[in-house]
């Protein structure tokens, strides 16, 4: 939202779908749980909807790769009362901004790009449906291609971080110094140190969870989640009395330097979203809780072997001098 050069580049896309495709107005817009976002535009105001006003709420849930069309919304039970019908908008066509999961056949829709016309028009023909899909394909790289750099970024820091959390580590602070660490990057998130031998973990809103749920140590509360956009994406998840109750995201890590015992950092923000970047930072952050004690029981172990060691040589040279005046006696 705030990344000029890509808004540019995908303003000229932009650009070329409203000369190709004729209409009143082109929108690239992105979806939120509550919110329809337009962030570049041709013919019309950028603006933020609610989602279910925008007519491309319905467009992120048809078929990937299709157009959703209405070439005359008036005449469209759905639509001929919305207010975009009311403020004169009668063509429609929009289809998806999708990102293809890699190594999976998974889908995560997050907007469209759709073009509008003030007066009836006749549906968009093969060509042009397909031209409007490659096009939102273009975008959708554009997108991905500069997430996937700033994430990079967001990665170099938190390796940062870990250093300058091992700095200042001791056998005595390090579960406490490494959990602030981490609260002091997710703020809005609840940071713990549970041993559960049963492998289910207490999470914050007081449920419990057990460790098998987890896939590649992340989970996602998709029932709470899915059930608040169905029933309530009219309400801004800020305004959500449920908000700070539940745990909608959570990572946790084994720990295996003690065991039954977990790293866990839960996140209540709808708008949080953990991936497999934060999974390594915390997984290094348990490492650190690990090596560090592993080096406090490699110590006492030495100890221990030492003292055994001293023991037994004592034992030996007490044994070997009490028969010095035996044998002085033969």
């Amino acid at each position: 939202m705030e990344d000029k050069h890509l808004l540019d580049q995908i303003q000229n896309v932009v650009d070329l779908v409203h000369q190709l495709m004729g209409c009143d107005c082109t929108i690239v817009g992105l979806m939120d749980h509550d919110y329809y976002t337009r962030i570049v535009t041709k013919g019309c105001p950028l603006a933020v909807l609610p989602r279910r006003e925008a007519t491309c709420a319905h467009t992120i849930i048809q078929k990937p790769g299709t157009v959703f069309m209405l070439p005359d919304m008036s005449k469209d039970w759905r639509f001929k009362n919305s207010p975009h019908v009311v403020a004169g908008l009668r063509f429609y066509a929009g289809t998806q901004l999708r990102f293809r999961v890699p190594e999976s056949e998974v889908d995560i829709v997050f907007g469209s790009l759709c073009v509008a016309s003030y007066t009836a028009r006749e549906p968009m023909n093969k060509s042009q449906q397909q031209q409007l899909t490659k096009f939102a394909d273009i975008i959708v790289n554009m997108i991905v291609e500069r997430a996937e750099l700033l994430r990079m970024s967001t990665r170099e820091q938190l390796s940062a971080k870990i250093i300058d959390i091992s700095k200042k580590v001791t056998v005595d602070n390090v579960k406490e110094t490494v959990l602030n660490g981490i609260r002091e990057l997710y703020p809005d998130t609840h940071v713990s140190y549970q041993i559960q031998p049963k492998h289910v973990l207490h999470m914050h809103d007081r449920t419990d969870l057990p460790y098998d749920k987890f896939s590649d140590f992340l989970w996602e509360n998709t029932e709470v989640i899915d059930e608040h956009i169905r029933h309530y994406n009219h309400v801004p998840w800020a305004q959500s009395v449920d908000k700070i109750k539940t745990t909608l995201r959570a990572i946790a890590i084994p720990m295996v330097s003690v065991a039954h015992s977990y790293l866990v950092v839960e996140s209540s923000n709808l708008k949080h979203v953990l991936d497999d970047i934060d999974v390594g930072f915390i997984g290094a952050c348990g490492m650190l809780i690990c090596t560090t004690l592993q080096s406090q029981f490699l110590k006492k172990a030495l100890d221990a072997r030492a003292q055994f060691m001293r023991g037994v040589s004592h034992e030996l040279r007490t044994r070997r001098l009490s028969y010095i005046p035996y044998f002085l006696s033969r």
